[in-house]
């Protein structure tokens, strides 16, 4: 039996809803070379892209971007940012990362740039844990950001 069959048919005994989307094996154990492989060369080449003395999220995100571009069709890669300022530091968010699609998926895997692929930390949810709350994306952000760093 698939895992999702069965964690389905584990809840619908109990009586809970079921969402497979939230289940499915798709979402939660993704092991793709190039995906491994966009990671490792992001870690590698990353370094200072717009000039603010800092490697951060900015310059992995923009590191990551460039080196999809060339193994993957760049229409399956954009810059998301999520922003949510809650005047409370371990709450507040203001971070960029990726979301991908992989193969002839149709769904977005949301990727952290900075996580080393080792099989399941590099998602953004995994990463962050409870601090990253996909309400607060920002989508439209690839042109903006690649244009800032031209270098």
């Amino acid at each position: 039996m698939k895992w999702t069959a069965f964690v389905a048919a584990g809840l619908l005994a109990l009586g809970g809803a079921v969402y497979a989307y939230e289940y499915t094996s798709y979402d939660y154990y993704v092991r793709d070379a190039k995906l491994r492989d966009v990671l490792r060369s992001t870690s590698r080449k990353v370094y200072d892209r717009d000039g603010d003395g800092r490697v951060n999220c900015i310059d992995y995100t923009i590191t990551f971007k460039k080196e999809w571009n060339k193994v993957m069709p760049p229409a399956h890669c954009e810059i998301v940012r999520n922003y949510r300022d809650t005047h409370f530091k371990p709450t507040s968010m203001n971070h960029l990362f990726v979301r991908v699609k992989l193969g002839n998926g149709s769904r977005w895997l949301y990727i952290e740039p900075q996580a080393d692929y080792n099989g399941y930390n590099y998602k953004m949810e995994d990463y962050w844990g409870i601090k990253y709350d996909s309400r607060f994306n920002k989508y439209g952000e690839t042109v903006y950001w690649l244009g800032e760093c031209r270098r």
